[in-house]
């Protein structure tokens, strides 16, 4: 079935199986509870949601969970009598096929075990005439049986006949298959007997004759009288079969072995009719025949496999072909499409482009029509107020010209005496006119000379700035990285910078060169020119605001150009020229070319900062004191490294970092390592051992700490203390070369100071011998050390080698032997895994030796170490004088590695070239048997020879267990002093 688990609450995914379905056997507890539960009521094929407590899915109190399972396949397991006769053939096809799949996978034990379950399955003829019902039946149904009436669900005859065949069938396959499972594991009678069965159930099976045959065959090649019946069965099988090609080859194979028998038998007949002198011409007539015989067979092999090496390298060269023609289409399919994918973009750039002149376009006409619109109403309304004032004055000059009149008028009626003098008149009351409607009086004209009143100056002054701001750009610059929330501050980026320290803290003192200019090109400073390099703090000492905007977005080292708006850099007023810039006009924007050299730490306040504010402090240090490192300054990177651990402390001995101590704690471990490396770059080792110290309490399989601290151990002379080290992260990551590299080095310099150290420790004592440098100063007390190989062959157990080494007579080469043997080294210089597990004897000469130990190649033309390759030869003490001796093989002096040989008699011409180091105290018979075993005319064995496993036996009268970690450290040649004063 395929299942996703996932929370009842959240809906959030705990596990999924669902991309291959998972197998299991129910009520076996190999799934959870509630799935297995919940299958007895699901049918093949469907989906099904089943909701649980999470007790009785992972067996432990928690939310409720919801299970969403698919019943891909089921397979219920029921007792044989209980089947009807069409479950069976269903189960039996089933076995057989999954047998099949183990018998093309190699495991043929397995495809016995399914190939028996299907046989099993067979049903008797009583249930075949039977209609192939169980005999297990309903009452009913068994009653109708009595009466000799058949029941209502009865089959037909052929669907009957038709079963029938298909179990015949299954069943003749399954015992040929498993004839053949037999023969492949060199059972041959095993594979008669199957091959007997098959042919009982049907005669005719070629099948089944040719297996019979092959295996009677194989049988004759130890006893003669069994190839006969070979050539019976292939014959028969031919006769049935004619175009079979794999019965033909056999059938020749046999006549070809019997005739090679009739010959040898023939020969045996007349060599005890012959005369001894004649027997001796014949038996070197035969050895010569049998060598030519031997070299045809070599030239044909050899044939067959240049023809098929040929062949082999043809379809490489057409797979290859095949693959460049493919990845050649899909080059230019994927041209193709990048192809038209760039001209897309193109065309939607182009459009976007025309949309966007076009939008500004039409904001900018939007923008001239206000503009005309606004000049028109000012012009209309000037021209009213210009009406109104001409409408005005000329009433005011009509109501004067009446007065006048009345007056004159007045005058004229007195002077002829029909009108007396009026009285005085009322004052009229004068209208007051709105102020919209009474005109301003008219500014009157300064005459030249005159100074400008102050208001109107200031009016005048006003104005002016307002149409100058009005006429500012929004933005500074129209392209580059706005970096101000107006608009005001642009940066374009000439040179990127470090981003590992990252950007300027606030409130710290920064070194910086910088240069402004006008649009226009025109330079109006440089601190350059200055000598030095300017040194500001951020927020206080800038040269404007514009340029203290800009820093805090720098990196260091990086150079930019920043372009200031007139509120950001020197304002309406502008700037007064001084001896060493020029002057800014008013209402200026500027250019400023920065470049940021570094920055110098202001110490913060932590009783001001919280835990958050003082890890993100930390982890700056921590990027700072880095950047220090790569510069090789280990001093300042080691004081910044524990700055950074100091400013975490506090709170991890306070225990005021709720839910951050682990975090915290990781930290401070990486700034300790880090500390360590940087104190030991700067020549303080004891520095850092005590940090690698502080870090190894808390977690003590940390490989780098154990490194580290080995290597500070290593510059303070403790080599013992740095050689457990050492080995212990040698030994939690084997394939690390660092380790390995920085252990040979402990173990070389404890060798070169303890031979420095032995003419100071002879003053000591008298001269009585006690340090004379001799192989023999420190032996192995106690029973010798032992070593196991477990030989197999073709995958078939074959017996077991115990040797016994000579530590003390050769104790390097010993101990190579033994940790190959346990495989304890890990990985060698070749790659390969540094045991003797898995690999072949190569070579067997009777009565000489075996050969073995190639664990690189296999064929005996590599080797590896404990030491890496090659090492020296040590004592030709012991000799080559008699059988089961194990001695190393070698291309040369000096060149042992890991291949070795036991020796089968007394070789004294390899006493001078070949180390013996061991000898076989148990299972010398093994040793015998291998000697016999056939090979080629290369002396390499016709069947695979390996060892299957391999080990070192316990050994309770063993000196302590590091001895020979002790003498595998050291020079054959060399002593330790201090171990012989030791003991002594």
């Amino acid at each position: 079935l395929k299942y996703r688990v996932r929370k009842a609450q959240d809906g959030h995914i705990l596990e999924e199986v669902w991309d291959e379905p998972f197998e299991f056997v129910q009520g076996k507890g190999m799934i959870m509870q509630c799935i297995d539960e919940g299958c007895k009521w699901m049918r093949k094929g469907g989906s099904y949601l089943i909701t649980s407590p999470a007790e009785y899915a992972y067996g432990a109190p928690g939310d409720d969970v919801e299970i969403e399972v698919e019943l891909m396949k089921g397979e219920r397991f029921k007792p044989n009598f209980c089947m009807d006769v069409d479950e069976r053939v269903e189960a039996q096809e089933s076995r057989k096929a999954i047998g099949n799949d183990y018998y093309r996978k190699g495991e043929y034990k397995e495809a016995l075990e399914f190939y028996d379950r299907a046989i099993e399955y067979m049903p008797s003829h009583f249930e075949l005439a039977h209609e192939g019902k169980s005999i297990m039946r309903p009452p009913e149904s068994q009653a109708s049986w009595e009466n000799g009436e058949a029941p209502e669900d009865a089959r037909s005859l052929a669907q009957r006949e038709r079963e029938k065949k298909i179990v015949f069938k299954n069943t003749v396959a399954c015992h040929i298959n498993k004839a053949a499972c037999h023969i492949k594991m060199d059972q041959f009678s095993e594979a008669v007997t199957e091959s007997d069965k098959a042919l009982k159930l049907e005669c005719k099976s070629v099948k089944a004759l040719f297996r019979r045959g092959q295996a009677y065959l194989l049988m004759g090649e130890a006893d003669p009288t069994y190839l006969q019946r070979a050539k019976d069965d292939l014959l028969n099988a031919a006769g049935k079969d004619p175009h079979n090609k794999k019965v033909r080859e056999q059938l020749k194979q046999v006549k070809v072995r019997m005739k090679e028998q009739k010959e040898l038998d023939k020969k045996i007949f007349t060599s005890i009719l012959q005369k001894p002198e004649d027997k001796e011409k014949n038996r070197l007539a035969e050895e010569k025949e049998r060598k030519r015989l031997r070299v045809q067979r070599a030239a044909e092999e050899l044939r067959k496999a240049e023809e098929a090496a040929e062949a082999a390298a043809k379809e490489e060269e057409e797979a290859a072909r095949r693959a460049a023609e493919a990845a050649d289409a899909e080059t230019r399919k994927k041209n193709e499409e990048a192809a038209e994918e760039a001209a897309r973009q193109a065309a939607r750039a182009a459009r976007s482009a025309d949309r966007q002149r076009q939008e500004a376009q039409e904001k900018l006409q939007k923008k001239n029509d206000r503009k005309v619109e606004r000049v028109m109403a000012r012009t209309a309304a000037a021209k009213a107020r210009e009406q109104r004032d001409k409408t005005a004055f000329h009433k005011e000059e009509e109501e004067e010209e009446e007065e006048k009149q009345d007056d004159d008028g007045l005058e004229e009626g007195m002077k002829k005496g029909f009108l007396t003098e009026p009285a005085e008149p009322k004052e009229k009351k004068k209208k007051k006119k709105k102020p919209d409607e009474i005109p301003a009086a008219p500014p009157k004209p300064r005459q030249p000379g005159e100074p400008e009143p102050a208001e109107e100056a200031a009016a005048r002054i006003r104005r002016e700035d307002a149409k100058r701001l009005d006429r500012q750009p929004r933005f500074a610059c129209p392209d580059g990285e706005v970096i101000s929330p107006d608009g005001g501050v642009v940066k374009k980026l000439i040179k990127p910078g470090n981003e590992i320290v990252g950007k300027v803290p606030g409130n710290n003192f920064i070194t910086i060169h910088y240069e402004v200019y006008l649009l226009d090109g025109t330079k109006i400073e440089s601190s350059r020119d200055r000598f030095g390099n300017p040194l500001f703090k951020v927020g206080e000492l800038i040269d404007s605001q514009g340029m203290d905007v800009a820093v805090r977005t720098m990196y260091r080292g990086e150079i930019c150009e920043v372009y200031c708006r007139q509120d950001y850099a020197y304002g309406k007023d502008g700037r007064k020229a001084s001896s060493d810039r020029k002057e800014v006009p008013p209402f200026a924007t500027i250019k400023y070319v920065i470049e940021m050299y570094t920055w110098n730490l202001v110490e913060a306040n932590r009783g001001e900062m919280d835990l958050s504010q003082k890890v993100q402090w930390a982890q700056y240090l921590k990027n700072y004191a880095k950047q220090m490192y790569d510069m090789q300054q280990w001093d300042v990177a080691q004081e910044r490294y524990r700055d950074s651990r100091m400013m975490v402390e506090r709170e991890v001995e306070c225990q005021v970092a709720d839910g951050w101590e682990n975090d915290l704690q990781e930290l401070m471990d990486t700034l300790r390592l880090n500390e360590a490396q940087a104190a030991l770059k700067g020549g303080r080792p004891r520095e850092a051992d005590t940090c690698c110290t502080a870090v190894l309490e808390r977690t003590k399989q940390n490989v780098k700490a154990l490194y580290r601290r080995g290597c500070a151990r290593i510059e303070l002379d403790e080599f013992e203390c740095a050689l457990e080290d050492l080995k212990l992260a040698c030994k939690l990551e084997p394939r690390n070369k660092e380790v390995r590299a920085k252990l040979e080095e402990a173990r070389e310099r404890q060798v070169h100071a303890d031979k420095k150290n032995l003419p100071v420790f002879k003053k000591m004592f008298d001269n009585d011998g006690l340090y004379k440098d001799r192989i023999d100063a420190e032996v192995w007390r106690g029973t010798l050390p032992r070593c196991f190989l477990d030989i197999s062959i073709v995958g078939n157990e074959f017996g077991r080698i115990v040797i016994e080494l000579f530590v003390n007579e050769a104790r390097k080469t010993a101990e190579n032997f033994r940790c190959l043997c346990t495989g304890e080294r890990g990985m060698g210089k070749s790659g390969k895994p540094l045991h003797f597990k898995g690999s072949p004897f190569h070579r067997i000469i009777e009565g000489f030796l075996i050969q073995g130990g190639d664990i690189v190649k296999g064929n005996g033309m590599s080797g590896d170490s404990i030491y890496g390759g090659f090492f020296e030869d040590e004592s030709f003490e012991k000799k080559h004088d008699e059988p089961g001796l194990l001695s190393m093989a070698n291309t040369g002096r000096n060149t042992n590695s890991s291949q070795f040989f036991i020796t089968l008699c007394a070789c004294p011409q390899l006493d001078r070239s070949n180390v013996v180091f061991g000898r076989v105290v148990d299972g010398m018979e093994v040793v015998l048997r291998l000697q016999r075993q056939p090979v080629d005319e290369f002396d390499r064995p016709k069947k695979k020879i390996i060892i299957a496993d391999c080990g070192e036996l316990e050994n309770k009268g063993a000196p302590k267990k590091d001895w020979l970690e002790k003498m595998s450290a050291r020079s054959p040649n060399q002593l330790n002093p201090l171990d012989q004063l030791g003991r002594n």
